[in-house]
């Protein structure tokens, strides 16, 4: 009998412990990084290419998300671009804590307006989701997923007008400039969440590691002070590092804290919306998808961290001692070592070479890239993306193939072609020459 109830007892504490452990796995699971991460493949309605979203399809996604859940979403398309584009505002929740997100101020930064896509795809989505209940319990999001859709339809940084609406927020010259406004001053949101892309070849500090991700606790003032408000910011920032760290090792930096009077990401802080900048950068091998869950993770994580109040733990220190990006450490391509053969009457001579490429658009949503020589000279205190020992290799301005070089090779070249030696000892003449590609008004060609 004794050995029964010790058994019964038994049987009991580890029926509890397991309770116990399923119940805070399960709640970890909610809530972890890792989980969130995993959700992203679910919940996803974003194009393969970010790059890709338009305005109409913005608001055909918007529209579909509306009529699936009306009670849990409220969208509104009455402010319109310069050109008459709809300026779609999205709120969700239903608590005290006000956060404006807007993202694509600059029409040719598309990768969080996907992200947000998806948020709200999994918010309306979930309306009976634990985790989803308490946000809208706690959080009022005013989301404007897309400022800029005449930029967007001619994939560029500024409007219709040529303005540049991230440095129009003292004049509001920009009706997008102007709804952001008041949307700020309609609802006084608390904390913001500006949303851009950098470019790729930023880097953290000096280390010559490509920033796939930069955050900034926007300063109020050009003294760069702290209140609470900035201090919540930089904890903000400090727990989204903490967050991508596995995802973006080595890659995330502080972006440059100078007050630019004329932003608005500065103003909105000077206003009483202590903002988050978060600059999408270098994608990785996985692309521009990376990225965009990527920034589903770190906008995710930060509001369960302002809905249960976690975020009082974060420390901001670990946002100041973010190392700042550079943006003069990288180049896309450096050939080491490769032979300059130019048309003049300077003789072959040994060096590095650095090529740069930009995205171009031969139409709305046929993207390209086009290159040109970024610098020659020593480039061994540089880093390239991409970087080919080139001992063997010979750059030429002109095709060897139809005689001797013409031209010269110069910072600003568009066009150039590479060849390889048969072998370590021939010499450069086109007959001991194989070509590898060629540079074609910037495009590039590669051999077979």
């Amino acid at each position: 009998m004794g050995k029964d109830r010790c058994r019964r007892y038994l049987f009991f504490f580890t029926w509890i412990l397991g309770v116990q452990l399923c119940f805070v796995l399960g709640e970890k699971q909610k809530v972890t990084s890792a989980k969130l991460w995993e959700l992203w493949p679910k919940v996803r309605i974003s194009p393969a290419d970010p790059y890709q979203l338009r305005s109409s399809d913005v608001t055909a996604a918007l529209e579909g998300l509306q009529k699936k859940n009306p009670k849990s979403i409220s969208v509104e398309f009455t402010a319109k671009s310069a050109e008459g584009r709809p300026l779609p505002l999205v709120q969700w929740g239903q608590g005290e804590l006000k956060i404006a997100l807007w993202s694509q101020m600059h029409g040719d930064e598309p990768t969080a307006t996907a992200a947000l896509l998806d948020i709200l795809h999994f918010l309306v989505s979930n309306p009976g989701n634990k985790l989803v209940r308490q946000w809208r319990d706690r959080l009022h999001l005013l989301i404007l997923p897309m400022l800029n859709p005449d930029g967007a339809e001619r994939t560029r940084r500024r409007n219709a007008q040529g303005i540049d609406i991230n440095r129009d927020a003292l004049a509001l010259t920009t009706p997008e400039g102007r709804f952001l406004k008041q949307v700020r001053d309609r609802f006084q949101p608390e904390i913001g969440f500006n949303l851009h892309n950098q470019n790729a070849r930023t880097s953290v500090g000096e280390t010559k590691q490509p920033a796939m991700i930069s955050l900034l606790a926007v300063p109020y003032d050009a003294q760069g002070n702290n209140n609470e408000g900035r201090i919540r910011s930089k904890k903000i920032c400090a727990l989204i590092y903490e967050t991508l760290g596995p995802y973006c090792y080595t890659g995330i930096a502080r972006y440059d804290d100078s007050f630019t009077v004329r932003a608005f990401g500065d103003q909105m802080s000077a206003w009483g919306t202590y903002t988050v900048l978060i600059e999408s950068g270098w994608p990785g091998r996985g692309g521009e998808e990376y990225l965009v869950r990527v920034n589903f993770l770190a906008i995710l994580r930060a509001l369960q961290a302002l809905a249960d109040g976690s975020i009082q733990n974060a420390n901001p220190a670990v946002y100041d001692a973010l190392l700042q990006n550079q943006s003069d450490l990288i180049f896309d391509w450096i050939l080491r070592g490769v032979t300059i053969w130019s048309g003049n009457a300077v003789a072959p001579f040994i060096t590095d070479l650095g090529i740069n490429f930009r995205d171009v658009w031969d139409d709305p949503k046929q993207r390209r890239k086009k290159g040109a020589v970024a610098e020659v000279g020593d480039l061994s205190v540089f880093r390239g993306l991409r970087e080919t020992a080139a001992a063997e290799w010979i750059a030429c301005p002109s095709d060897l193939g139809a005689g001797p070089p013409k031209g010269e090779i110069t910072p600003g070249t568009q066009t150039l072609f590479l060849y390889r030696k048969k072998s370590a000892d021939a010499a450069p003449v086109a007959a001991n020459l194989l070509p590898v590609g060629r540079l074609a008004q910037g495009t590039w060609v590669e051999n077979p």
